[in-house]
């Protein structure tokens, strides 16, 4: 092979040619065992460094293994045991790991110990709130009880004190009719003004607790708001004494003569109002209005307005003027008196009529209360504009009716008894009257009645009793109208009558007006106006 060949030639002394002819082939040989000698070496030496390394890895990672199964498996509060092996190779490392774990172990310790501490002072706080509840409850008994026993005051002194006070103000009016001197009639009005001003004083005492208890119902009757706006401004009058106060009262002429609704709490309304404003106001005037804002069908929306141009109240108080025993000032409850009751009251009152009340007031201008309420007209007056007058229209039956009524009056009060029987008198009314429930019982059980008017609180038989007595003796068809006559300022939810066999009840002090609406509403009776 030429490629694989080096050829030498020389010329020979007898002309011939010397040609030497050498092949590259076993050099090749040798280079390629050489090199396969020395790849031989070089993979053993790869085989062998692979093997030392792997060998010095597992030794140097199997502590680190073993390490970390020590940290999974140990137990939480205890420090773990480092292998040897791995203090051995890495003695920085397991120092600084101590270290930590040491670090961690006093933290764990500390929040034990903390733990402990707290669930020590959480028993102790769970014992003393178990004793406090223990306690509360026991004060919670007493003061149910106590409140029980002051709701039963309150209601027994409310009937002891309304009893009479009803006497007292109906024969006054009825003493008002007859014919008297100008200066017997100016008595007369004044004994009926401050026997209503005592009625007030009563009622300021006795609504809180009914308030608070939930437990103030109000009445629906027959109630002049010119007539009852006149006389509060009337009876209010002598307040202002010597200061240089006028006291004035408006009433549009839109104002329906008659309106349904609570003539006692309508008043204490306007009396806390207008007292308000004479006891704050040194001079100027004071002016209370009633106005009609809108009519709609059978209801009407009424404002009253109390304006004065008294010391005023200052921005800052007017969020707390609503609140109980507040005043705008607290000086000025020993300058000018009162308890703080007023207003509070009378919010509450005019919410229970679904009314609001809002105040604008100026320091040293003076202030205007507005009281805005919903009232339905009066069925049996329409809507009549207000008669310009201080006393009730008389009223008398339309004609004799056949057979004429006949009225049962209980009361255990002689007084009460003798003045409802001379009201009926007058309306041309035969009444028959009982002083206790038995009684009572025993005249139902043998006349027909067209209507009884029954005391609640009585001695012996009360007037729940007898009006189950009364409705149990009833045949079937017959049922006789049963109206309470209750002083119970905190017991007088119509619900309760009713179940009771009670159709309706008016409280005492009974007023003229609530006779003639219950007559008209439960019997024949038809009054005219002359």
């Amino acid at each position: 092979d030429a490629d694989d060949a080096t050829h030498w030639s020389s010329a020979l002394p007898d002309a011939r040619w010397l040609v030497l002819t050498a092949s590259r082939q076993p050099q090749k040989l040798a280079f390629y065992q050489a090199l396969m000698e020395r790849g031989v070496l070089v993979l053993v030496s790869l085989l062998i460094l692979v093997a030392l390394v792997r060998i010095q890895l597992r030794r140097t990672l199997k502590p680190l293994g073993q390490l970390a199964q020590a940290l999974h498996n140990l137990p939480p509060g205890q420090l773990p045991r480092l292998p040897p092996a791995a203090r051995q190779i890495w003695p920085d490392f397991v120092d600084q790991i101590e270290q930590g774990m040491t670090r961690w172990q006093n933290a764990f310790d500390d929040m034990r110990n903390s733990s402990e501490r707290a669930e020590e002072e959480l028993r102790e706080t769970l014992d003393a709130i178990e004793r406090q509840n223990i306690d509360l409850h026991a004060a919670r008994r007493e003061a149910v009880a106590s409140n029980q026993l002051k709701s039963e005051f309150l209601a027994n002194m409310s009937h002891e004190i309304r009893t009479p006070l009803s006497s007292l103000i109906g024969f006054a009016r009825l003493l008002e009719k007859t014919p008297l001197s100008a200066r017997q009639q100016d008595h007369v009005s004044s004994l009926v003004h401050a026997a209503e001003h005592l009625l007030a004083i009563l009622n300021d005492l006795l609504d809180l607790s009914k308030i608070e208890a939930g437990r103030l119902v109000l009445d629906e009757t027959p109630v002049a708001l010119r007539e009852l706006l006149s006389d509060t401004i009337d009876m209010l009058a002598p307040l202002t004494g010597d200061k240089p106060l006028t006291l004035h009262g408006e009433v549009g002429d839109e104002v329906p003569g008659s309106v349904l609704g609570d003539p006692l709490r309508l008043r204490q309304i306007m009396t806390n109002l207008i007292n308000n404003a004479i006891k704050f106001t040194p001079r100027g005037e004071v002016r209370a209005g009633l106005r009609l804002v809108s009519l709609n069908g059978t209801e009407a929306m009424l404002e009253l307005s109390v304006r004065d141009t008294g010391i005023g109240i200052q921005p800052r108080q007017l969020d707390g003027l609503f609140d109980a025993f507040q005043q705008a000032d607290s000086s000025t409850s020993r300058r000018f008196g009162g308890t703080g009751l007023g207003l509070t009251i009378t919010r509450q009152l005019v919410q229970l009529m679904g009314g609001s009340i809002s105040v604008d007031s100026r320091p040293g201008l003076g202030s205007t209360f507005t009281v805005r309420w919903n009232a339905r007209l009066d069925p049996f007056r329409a809507l009549q504009p207000a008669r310009r007058t201080h006393s009730l229209p008389d009223c008398r039956q339309l004609a004799r009716l056949d057979p004429p009524l006949r009225v049962l009056v209980v009361d255990d009060h002689p007084a009460n008894l003798k003045l409802l029987r001379t009201w009926l008198q007058e309306l041309g009314i035969a009444a028959d009257t009982a002083d206790n429930g038995l009684e009572a019982v025993s005249l139902a059980t043998r006349e027909l009645y067209d209507l009884v008017f029954m005391d609640i609180q009585m001695p012996g038989m009360n007037g729940l009793e007898a009006a189950q007595a009364i409705r149990a003796g009833e045949s079937r068809g017959q049922r006789v109208p049963i109206i309470a006559l209750t002083a119970h300022a905190l017991s007088s939810e119509r619900e309760f009558w009713l179940r009771s066999g009670i159709d309706d009840y008016v409280g005492k002090p009974l007023q003229e007006s609530q006779l003639l609406h219950i007559l008209q509403q439960w019997t024949r009776f038809v009054s005219v106006r002359p």
